[in-house]
């Protein structure tokens, strides 16, 4: 996930020094997890109202947990707001549109994407398709336009690529 956040970023010609943030973010995106119940984690079926509403407690407990280190505090927001919608349907302060931070509307759309295209407890993967699917559907409503447009060009140049590797 922070190697496609990363990618993205890259590819949107955003400041190097930003992007070794947004990486940073990609990695500590979850750690607010930390203090989530393991069952609920990794609990085979659905999680109902309730459950849901403790798991959406990590972006929020992720930030509380690094709220004290300094050379953080850039990018604790990309943490703390990762799970916003651009329509205002995200967690956990509904923010809209600009109010959420580019770097968390790139981790919202990288971490997106990986869920959607990783087995997870509770399902298996959608797949490739699904997932690009899903970004097409959603983009400008729950999740930024410009960064899905970015990541599909990071995608399809990476398919180019592939293609043209020698097969063993």
């Amino acid at each position: 996930m922070s190697h496609y956040a990363e990618l993205i970023a890259s590819e949107m010609s955003i400041d190097e020094e930003e992007i070794k943030g947004i990486r940073l973010a990609g990695l500590l995106h979850d750690i607010g997890k930390i203090g989530t119940y393991d069952y609920l984690l990794d609990k085979p079926g659905r999680l109902n109202n309730e459950e849901f509403d403790i798991v959406k407690k990590h972006p929020e407990q992720g930030a509380a947990i690094l709220k004290d280190i300094k050379q953080l505090n850039d990018v604790i927001p990309f943490i703390q707001y990762h799970h916003e919608k651009l329509d205002g349907n995200g967690y956990p302060h509904r923010l809209k549109g600009d109010q959420i931070p580019l770097g968390a509307r790139i981790l919202h759309v990288a971490d997106s994407f990986d869920s959607m295209t990783s087995d997870r407890p509770y399902r298996p993967s959608p797949g490739l398709d699904f997932a690009l699917s899903e970004l097409e559907k959603f983009k400008g409503i729950q999740f930024d336009h410009e960064v899905v447009e970015a990541f599909l060009r990071v995608l399809r140049k990476s398919l180019e690529w592939s293609a043209r590797m020698p097969s063993e």
